[in-house]
């Protein structure tokens, strides 16, 4: 069941939106036992609303996060520059809370008791923002907001992806810019007032300026578009009204200033999404009979349809590509986000569908994640498309106010357009993977100290028994320039728990065993509420790979077999695959080459041939001698060479030969 999330405060009143910190809040925090120890000692003694309150103030924020101790919202919100009023009623997310509790010394927090709720950091009136934010297009480490109403593109520094940072904004363009695509520093804006495609120069953001225009149709309405995968061609989906009401129009962008039609194709329908797919290969999404046309551009001039999709829903109009898989947006009532496989364009294959909620609009993916604007329900769905057979709605994030189409996903946050008045238009900023940070001190156990360059849980310092992190608590042991030791106890994660975050090591993972037999390291999966009784995959002591069904022991293992040898023990090697089998570098001293006979005999110099090798010979081409001759190895000098001969004096054949050592 997908979790629902509205801040208590709105955009308007609390930019920093949130549950305040409040008496009540920070006494059943105690309660639960996920407090450090000073704050639970408060709550313990009956401290007053005003002493818990003053616990958690303006200048304790600042100060934890000039020491650095601040972790995800919190660090964001005050790097970003919040004032002392938006910083008064700081949120208690996941991340936060467990900042708070960190900074005390001698902090121990209940891991599973953390939420892993995504948190609004931000829906404030971002600099030069207007009333009308639309679209969104990431580039790098730029977002480009497109306003339809004040009718320019405005350019933001994610860099911080949780604090967007204004760069500039174009002069206005055309009555009602609707569709934005990038390529590089070059921007395309096309316009549904005026059906003209305008061509930006982005290299500096703070001077945005157009380059080239081009009138592609007349009517108005519709302009999405997409650009390939080289800058040189973009293609718009035909407006509402006039004669290209039914097409899609494939424009020549290879030389900025100039861009021109190069051909139309009739799908039969409006667009309203459009995606390039690969090798002149694109998807057109139409409103009219929720279908997805693929369109054939190898013949610029004459492009084709080469395959037509039904989709799931009603209203069909966004569309996103990640790889081989194309994302659809339903906007009609059901709501629905589908996937497809298109590595054969010509027959796109449906893998699944998932509800998501009325209005889907902008699709952005980002690793195996999809965050879509959903326009009707003023929301945005939040999707782990980690199998897009089976993809699953984690979050709608509501962030208050009238969303508009406009969505993105950064690194972990996702991006909202929110309609404003005349001026105040804003862009929701949402962590959707919120990270805790555990130090030495989080775990369970006492650790007296933990060394800043590396944190060594080994030795004097270990741990007993077994760790066991909850479902949905991420764990992070991050330290760019150290190693972290964990030695002494195991550390279980529990089921599912890296399907809402990851486990990062930033340098190594060091584990030690005390036997070679030990496993350092085991694999087991959990299929249809079944765990394995066995292993799957595993490491031991002596560093051998060891793999197996799950149900009993391992069968197959890889092993280091001596000094430069690789062993494959208790199984065969098998190339189940027609057409791949094993390849052996040739050359000076190599196990496999050819040799050319002279006079019937050839010796061959090689340093790898022993006193056992099994050596075959096989005349790969003739020589002198019309039909091929018995060869056989007539002499060798291990180390050194080997005599190939010929049954026939006068051969002059060309003789394949492989060295082949008994295990």
């Amino acid at each position: 069941m997908a979790a629902t999330y509205t801040p208590l405060a709105t955009p308007e009143t609390d930019p920093v939106a949130g549950a305040a910190v409040t008496a009540e809040q920070l006494r059943a925090l105690a309660a639960e036992g996920v407090l450090g120890s000073s704050l639970a000692a408060l709550a313990a003694v009956g401290a007053t609303d005003a002493e818990l309150a003053a616990a958690v103030s303006v200048e304790s924020v600042r100060a934890l996060a000039a020491e650095g101790v601040l972790t995800g919202n919190l660090a964001a919100v005050v790097a970003a520059g919040a004032t002392d009023a938006e910083l008064a009623p700081v949120a208690v997310t996941a991340a936060a809370a467990w900042a708070l509790a960190q900074a005390v010394e001698s902090a121990q927090v209940d891991l599973a008791a953390a939420a892993a709720l995504p948190a609004l950091l931000s829906a404030r009136t971002l600099t030069g923002l207007g009333n009308s934010p639309y679209w969104l297009k990431v580039v790098g480490t730029k977002l480009y907001v497109l306003l339809t109403n004040d009718s320019r593109v405005r350019a933001y520094d994610i860099t911080a992806p949780g604090a967007p940072v204004y760069l500039g904004q174009t002069a206005v363009l055309g009555p009602a810019p609707a569709g934005i695509e990038a390529y590089g520093t070059t921007l395309y804006v096309t316009d549904q007032g005026d059906v003209t495609l305008r061509v930006i120069d982005a290299s500096n953001p703070a001077a945005m300026t157009v380059v080239g225009t081009l009138v592609y149709s007349t009517g108005t309405g519709g302009g999405r578009c997409a650009v390939n995968g080289t800058g040189t061609h973009l293609l718009i989906g035909g407006p509402e009204s006039g004669a290209d009401d039914d097409k899609a129009i494939l424009v020549n962008v290879t030389t900025p200033a100039s861009p021109a039609v190069l051909g139309r194709v009739t799908t039969g329908a409006t667009h309203r999404g459009v995606a390039f797919l690969g090798s002149a290969k694109w998807a057109l999404a139409s409103r009219d009979d929720h279908t997805v046309k693929i369109i054939d551009t190898s013949t610029p001039a004459t492009p084709t349809v080469i395959a037509s999709i039904t989709t799931p829903g009603t209203v069909t109009t966004p569309l996103a590509i990640d790889g081989t898989t194309l994302y659809v947006g339903d906007y009609g009532g059901g709501g629905l986000l589908s996937a497809y496989n298109v590595s054969t364009p010509a027959a796109p294959a449906l893998l699944g569908s998932v509800a998501i909620g009325s209005g889907c609009e902008q699709i952005a993916v980002h690793d195996d994640r999809a965050f879509i604007g959903l326009r009707a329900s003023n929301a945005g769905a939040l999707v782990d498309i980690t199998d897009p057979a089976d993809m699953e709605l984690l979050y709608t994030l509501a962030p208050g106010g009238t969303v508009t189409p406009g969505a993105a996903l950064v690194d972990g946050y996702a991006y909202l357009t929110i309609a404003g008045d005349t001026t105040n238009g804003k862009l929701a900023v949402f962590a959707v993977e919120p990270v805790v940070a555990v130090a030495a001190s989080a775990l369970q156990g006492q650790v007296e100290s933990v060394d800043a360059a590396k944190a060594n849980l080994a030795g004097a310092n270990a741990l007993t028994g077994t760790q066991t992190l909850a479902s949905a608590t991420p764990l992070v042991l991050s330290n760019a320039a150290a190693s972290v030791t964990i030695g002494g106890y195991a550390l279980t994660l529990a089921t599912n728990l890296l399907r809402w975050a990851q486990v990062f090591i930033a340098k190594q993972l060091l584990v030690y065993v005390t036997s070679a037999g030990d496993t350092a390291l085991g694999v087991k999966a959990e299929l249809s509420g079944v765990l394995d009784a066995q292993n799957r995959f595993a490491i031991d002591g002596i560093g051998d790979i060891r793999w197996g069904s799950g149900a009993a022991a391992a069968d197959v293992r890889l092993s280091r077999g001596g000094a430069g040898l690789l062993s494959v023990l208790t199984a065969d090697l098998l190339v189940s695959t027609v057409g791949k089998g094993m390849r052996i570098k040739e050359g000076s001293n190599a196990k496999m080459g050819t040799a050319t006979l002279v006079g019937g005999t050839v010796t061959v110099a090689n340093t790898s041939v022993t006193a056992n090798s099994r050596i075959q010979l096989t005349v790969q081409s003739l020589g002198t001698v019309t039909a091929p001759k018995a060869v056989a190895v007539t002499a060798r000098t291990a180390g050194t060479s080997f005599t190939i001969t010929s049954a026939d004096a006068t051969d002059t054949s060309v003789v394949a030969y492989e060295l082949v050592e008994p295990a």
